[in-house]
């Protein structure tokens, strides 16, 4: 176990680390209260308007005897909207990773430094201060981990941290420092 000291952290953000801990942290903590609630209706009333839709294409290549097999189009359209629906959410994820990563702040050096109070991150035009109860949640990927804070995910990969120190260790110490406590 790491021994309870602060540990500071210098790094660029690297794009697919970023990417994979946004991802990851959009999965964490999910709920079917709020946004998740209102996809799954959005996408229940999608798939149910493609099928009406299925069905009257169906009702009208009949009118015309047109050999077409209908099992095919009804399972078809089963496959092609959650596919279609998955595609779109993954486009938009990359797509608001990508404007942050756009960002003045993003392009900076930063430094992340963890100790008992808290977790500082600062870089030449911005800094961020949070208690350990303001943290939601920890994210471990390949090659980096992450912070979230509410809407904000703060990405560092790996390789920023102190020799001997992994990101399990830092989880730990988060933990035991009062992450998520709120």
């Amino acid at each position: 176990m790491l021994e309870d000291r602060e540990i500071s952290m210098t790094y660029e953000l690297d794009r697919p680390i970023a990417r994979r801990v946004a991802a990851a942290c959009a999965k964490s903590g999910v709920s079917w209260r709020g946004w998740l609630g209102v996809r799954v209706a959005l996408y229940s009333m999608g798939a149910l308007s493609v099928m009406g839709v299925m069905g009257a294409a169906l009702f009208i290549l009949n009118a015309f005897d047109a050999e077409i097999p209908k099992p095919l189009v009804v399972y078809g359209s089963v496959v092609i909207v959650p596919a279609i629906w998955f595609w779109l959410a993954r486009a938009l994820n990359a797509e608001s990773v990508d404007r942050a990563l756009a960002s003045a702040i993003a392009q900076e050096t930063s430094t992340m430094t963890l100790s008992s109070t808290g977790m500082r991150v600062s870089s030449a035009s911005a800094k961020f201060a949070f208690d350990w109860r303001a943290i939601d949640d920890f994210i471990a990927v390949r090659d980096g981990f992450g912070f979230r804070v509410g809407a904000m995910v703060f990405p560092v990969p790996s390789y920023s941290l102190p020799s001997g120190v992994t990101p399990d260790d830092i989880r730990a110490m988060a933990v035991r420092w009062g992450m998520g406590t709120n």
